[in-house]
């Protein structure tokens, strides 16, 4: 069995969708989910954003599967450009996770960018959080669970991967401010907070309608690049 850690459900949509026989577990809000994607057995689980809450569903995980052999285990889903030549939609293998990237880079072959991936502790925003970053760092892009997802299961013995996508650039300001359309504490969306934000501050509205277009879009990248690695691994 390969296990998938997503942040959030929005993330892992696509990959869930393509499962045979689905089977459900969890919260809500941060399901599991397990199933079969061709003949090999995946299941996917949601970390929440962050690494308090990662540390704590990561827990909650392995109470309740860690009886399962785990082939591996594959950190997932959306980063922040840190690299200016990176653009929405570019697969990201990070360096600083070797275990199985020698494995990720044949199957996917040029299809991804090998580097340094960097997890903070908040959403970076701006153009300049994204350049201090990745000054600090000299990473290409940046998330907020890969660091906690990749110390637990390296504790455990299974070998990890991480492979995101870039959803925004290092040139671009993030259209909503996390804090308006997502409550960390629940890890859940906030709807009706978004709304009035946009009614209140409509300039944002647009680049926040190109923002959702092009989540699914990298979100479909993304999935396509996951279903060749889950397939394919046991053949490399």
């Amino acid at each position: 069995m390969i296990a998938v850690a997503f942040a959030l459900p929005e993330e892992s949509r696509d990959l869930v969708a393509a499962m045979r026989c689905p089977l459900r577990t969890g919260s809500p809000e941060l399901p599991v989910v397990s199933g079969k994607l061709g003949s090999q057995e995946v299941i996917i689980f949601h970390t929440g954003m962050g690494s308090v809450s990662a540390r704590q569903q990561l827990g909650l995980f392995w109470q309740a599967h860690g009886s399962e052999r785990f082939e591996c285990a594959i950190g997932a889903g959306f980063a922040g450009a840190l690299d200016t030549s990176l653009p929405a939609g570019t697969l990201i293998l990070a360096e600083n996770y070797p275990q199985l990237l020698p494995r990720a880079r044949a199957i996917l072959e040029d299809r991804a960018r090998v580097g340094r991936l960097a997890t903070a502790q908040a959403v970076l925003e701006t153009p300049q959080a994204k350049a201090e970053c990745a000054k600090q760092t000299g990473a290409i892009a940046v998330d907020m669970e890969t660091a906690s997802v990749a110390a637990f299961f390296e504790e455990k013995s299974v070998p990890f991967l991480a492979l995101r996508v870039i959803s925004d650039t290092a040139r671009e300001t993030l259209p909503i401010p996390s804090v308006v359309w997502f409550d960390a504490r629940s890890q859940r969306p906030r709807p009706w907070a978004l709304m009035s934000f946009l009614v209140w501050h409509p300039s944002r509205l647009l680049p926040f309608v190109r923002f959702v277009q092009t989540i699914r879009r990298v979100r479909q990248t993304l999935t396509e690049a996951l279903l060749d690695l889950l397939v394919l691994m046991k053949e490399v």
